[in-house]
């Protein structure tokens, strides 16, 4: 996380801003540090005030309930892969031949790396939707020199903190600039500046114009940055000049759904973060509470403190009969006050959408229906689902353009992403297994949607299916084939034929004979090849 910036001011230079921009923007930026803060755990000293050069123990607590919230969303969104898969857009796309889709895939995989890689950038983009309430992400093209280490295009996760939107003023969806806004060390000059790129879209809509700028602590304004060769960027084969695209560097999305604004809503709300303090003060009392009565108060009378042991087996010498040493028992009511905590821990399952039951916070006993389970998530599951469709469509487009900067398509449209998500619901196999098996007896359902039920592809079964088929026939064919196994037993006795009977598949003058192609028959034949060491055919003949 970036250290916090100056304020604004109104004359900044960034396009499109204006005085109430500037300061709406400065109060998006004051709740974004306060929900980091809190997701983070930055909670302060503690809601009890504790002496200073006091004996007794600091009574404070801080349990943040709002990183597990935050973490939990993300795991249900993005803890599983989630397959893209490349398909023509038969509504506008040119309708690419199958080898076309099959490079198209290929590169956009290499793209996004590996699963584990792929998952951790969505990841990071997720924890910072659900903590800003927004998610950014920027393309990065492909460096084409041969020492590069990015020969494909990237995409870097943006801090929102750092990032000013300007929209079109007739469309508070549509960005038509972006501002992005750092501290930075400059090893030459051994102090901190800011640093800021200027994102401004063409008035023909086909380009977009990229400034690099910066302000040292001498500076009272901000200037073009000429010095790239003390900026330190790793990203800076885009960070000035012209973007070519209509699309562009920088794409986004809401973490929930905000109808009237361009930023969205974050998990991280103002109410949570105030019940999660409660929390933190009720507990604290709590603590405190047990510390100070949950053993007994000893009196004394007649006798000096020096005299009084406490130690487990001492013994204590009083100095005259009339001496006394008494304890009292101070019982704590401390049940309230767990009540009154876990009602506070209930409000914030109820109002964040995450229960209980998916931190590890309470366990359902005995065995549970896929019904009830889905009952219990169903807030959680309802969230996710629409995380998915906002997050989707950000993960859609920068697979589309990154497809564009390969040149592998022209417009991003030529081709449709479709994401393959997983349940994030725990399943018990064996069930799930039996009620495909059910509806494919059924013949309402087709092998390849019963594969992908199970997370499976249905085109790489097929290969691998098609491949162990012809190895076995191919085995057979060179003598290669399984032996099989010489009979144990004699024969189940065959039916009796009519008298004088001749059928096909009755061996001719043999009475009471198994059929030539009986299972026996032809078992026995196969072993008498394979004791013979010759190839073992179908029908062993």
């Amino acid at each position: 996380m970036v250290a916090p910036l100056p304020a604004r001011g109104v004359n900044d230079g960034v396009p499109g801003l204006d005085t109430s921009a500037i300061f709406a923007d400065k109060q998006r930026k004051d709740r974004m540090r306060k929900a980091w803060q809190a997701y983070s755990g930055d909670w302060g000293a503690g809601p009890l005030r504790v002496e200073q050069n006091s004996r007794q123990p600091n009574p404070n607590v801080h349990p943040n309930r709002i990183s597990n919230i935050v973490d939990t969303g993300v795991t249900w969104l993005f803890g599983q892969p989630v397959r893209l898969q490349v398909v023509n857009n038969t509504a506008s796309g040119p309708n690419l031949n199958g080898k076309q889709l099959a490079a198209c895939q290929a590169y956009l995989d290499t793209c996004w790396g590996d699963p584990d890689d792929m998952m951790t950038v969505l990841g990071e983009m997720a924890t910072n939707g659900g903590v800003f309430g927004h998610a950014f992400a920027r393309i990065l093209p492909a460096d084409p020199s041969p020492e590069s280490a990015h020969p494909y295009p990237r995409v870097v996760v943006l801090d929102p903190m750092t990032v000013t939107v300007t929209t079109d003023p007739d469309d508070c969806k549509r960005a038509i600039g972006y501002s992005v806004e750092y501290s930075a060390y400059d090893p030459v000059r051994r102090q901190q500046f800011e640093k800021r790129q200027l994102i401004t879209r063409a008035d023909d809509g086909q380009s977009w114009t990229i400034t690099n700028q910066i302000k040292r602590q001498d500076m009272t304004a901000w200037m073009d940055d000429t010095e790239h060769a003390t900026d330190g960027d790793d990203d800076a084969d885009d960070s000035s000049g012209l973007w070519p695209h209509p699309f562009p560097p920088i794409h986004s999305c809401q973490n929930r759904i905000n109808p009237n604004e361009f930023w969205g809503q974050p998990d991280v709300r103002e109410s949570l973060i105030e019940l999660n303090k409660q929390i933190q003060f009720a507990e604290s009392n709590l603590n405190k509470i047990i510390y100070l009565q949950g053993h007994p108060r000893i009196f004394a009378a007649g006798v000096k403190m020096d005299n009084i042991k406490s130690e487990p087996g001492s013994v204590t010498a009083l100095p005259s009969e009339n001496s006394k040493v008494f304890s009292v028992t101070v019982e704590a009511n401390i049940a309230p006050i767990l009540e009154h905590v876990q009602s506070l821990r209930d409000d914030m399952d109820e109002e964040s959408g995450i229960p209980g039951v998916a931190t590890g916070r309470s366990f359902p006993t005995g065995m549970v229906s896929g019904i009830t389970m889905r009952l219990m998530y169903a807030p959680l599951l309802q969230q996710t689902e629409w995380k998915r469709r906002l997050y989707g469509r950000l993960i859609r487009e920068v697979s589309q353009i990154m497809l564009v900067l390969g040149g592998l398509i022209q417009r991003e449209d030529d081709v449709r992403i479709e994401m393959h998500w997983q349940d994030p619901l725990p399943t018990d196999d064996l069930a799930a297994a039996q009620a495909i098996s059910a509806l494919l007896q059924a013949g309402i359902l087709s092998k390849q949607t019963a594969a992908g039920m199970v997370g499976l592809d249905w085109e790489v079964e097929q290969e691998r299916m098609d491949e162990e088929q012809a190895n076995a026939v191919q085995g057979m064919m060179s003598g290669k084939g399984p032996v099989m196994p010489a009979m144990r037993s004699a024969a189940p006795p065959a039916p009796v034929a009519p008298a004088n009977a001749n059928t096909p598949d009755t061996q001719p003058g043999t009475p009471g004979a198994p059929p030539v192609m009986h299972p026996a028959a032809v078992q026995a034949r196969q072993a008498a090849q394979a004791a013979a060491g010759k190839p073992v055919t179908a029908g062993g003949l």
